[in-house]
């Protein structure tokens, strides 16, 4: 018994030294996890996979604290799950629905300060944001499109492509990782495609329990929350290991770097949503991410841009690359637009891009008549 008792004190002291380690390392922002927040009802996760149709989407009236580093932000939804202020299906007068993932919900910034509530206040334009974290990706936004963002009256479609992470996988729904989220896919080749989904029956409930509980040490525990945070990283590190050469920028940067594969089935996703918006006005952003802005400096053209282009100007709709207005506004420091202890946008970020799509876009010169091109 004595030297048990010895062991479990040892080890409590290991265990409260890590802690205070951990805390200060990310806190000084060196690893890219979130912080422990010490209320249960953090525990309730903001990003469930609930939705048949497309996946991850936030309960109605959902609230949330996230705290990093460099933020502590506190997330709600609105009574149709949209991270966003109360609104109807119902409008008159024009009006933007706004598909995306994290960038366009606006991970680690407040309410207010997101490209798309700045885009709706200098405008005087509401703005629907349909954005959700979750590794949420094009064929979603078709899907989350199709099913919900169409029900509310809107005259134009803001689609947030991040090519960084967006080029939506192939194969089959057998095919996917044991951990990762529930995903609507693409089978096929293009153009012709058929959406697959991984078997589950969704269950209305208010929450789910088993995720709570994972979820519940996290909140009072930074080393529990490292190490989850650490083997899902072996893990992503292991499903890609097989894919393309990571050295060198323009290997990292998927504004160069990706397959006709996977040009093929985001297109395919563009070319959908362009088609459900039906005479809508359209328009499709890429984002830059930090190894872009290092890849472009090369001085060779992405080959992306161009490419999305062409869809656009068959799909009838609009295309902008955030990318040469950013880079020419950065005055030599892009890391300006990225929270300094992630890789999200910062506020300054977010006002960045609200004013290049404000001036780029012409449908805000022109709302109700729908002229204009966009300029890069």
């Amino acid at each position: 018994m004595r030297r048990l008792r010895a062991f479990l004190l040892q080890l409590l002291v290991f265990l409260v030294i890590l802690e205070a380690g951990l805390q200060a390392v990310v806190r000084l922002g060196l690893l890219d996890v979130s912080l422990p927040t010490y209320d249960a009802r953090n525990a309730w996760s903001f990003w469930v996979d609930v939705d048949p149709a497309f996946g991850v989407w936030h309960l109605p009236h959902a609230e949330y604290r996230h705290a990093k580093a460099c933020f502590d932000v506190p997330y709600r939804a609105n009574a149709f799950g949209m991270r966003d202020a109360e609104t109807s299906e119902r409008h008159a007068g024009p009006r933007v629905a706004v598909l995306g993932d994290s960038f366009a919900e606006g991970w680690g910034i407040a309410a207010g300060r997101r490209a798309p509530d700045l885009l709706e206040r200098g405008s005087g334009i509401e703005h629907l944001d349909f954005g959700t974290s979750g590794d949420f990706d094009p064929v979603q936004y078709w899907q989350l499109y199709r099913t919900l963002a169409r029900r509310f009256d809107h005259d134009a479609v803001l689609v947030m492509v991040l090519p960084d992470n967006d080029f939506p996988p192939g194969g089959t729904v057998e095919d996917r990782p044991a951990d990762a989220r529930w995903t609507p896919r693409l089978t096929g080749t293009y153009p012709g495609y058929r959406v697959t989904y991984p078997p589950r029956t969704f269950a209305p409930r208010p929450h789910d329990w088993r995720r709570f509980l994972v979820n519940l040490p996290g909140e009072f525990w930074l080393t529990y929350r490292t190490g989850m945070f650490m083997t899902a990283y072996v893990s992503a590190v292991r499903a890609h290991k097989a894919g393309t050469p990571q050295d060198g920028a323009l290997h990292r940067s998927h504004y160069y770097n990706y397959t006709r594969a996977e040009f093929d089935r985001l297109r395919y996703a563009i070319e959908q949503i362009a088609r459900d918006a039906a005479g809508r006005r359209v328009l499709v952003v890429t984002i830059p991410r930090p190894d872009d802005f290092a890849a472009a400096r090369g001085g060779k053209p992405p080959p992306l841009p161009e490419e999305l282009r062409q869809v656009a100007q068959g799909a009838g709709i609009d295309y902008l690359d955030l990318l040469p207005a950013m880079q020419r506004d950065a005055g030599g420091r892009p890391q300006r637009w990225f929270l300094t202890c992630d890789g999200h946008w910062s506020e300054a970020g977010h006002a960045e891009v609200a004013k290049v799509i404000r001036e780029g876009w012409g449908y805000y010169s022109s709302p109700a008549r729908g002229g204009g091109s966009p300029q890069d």
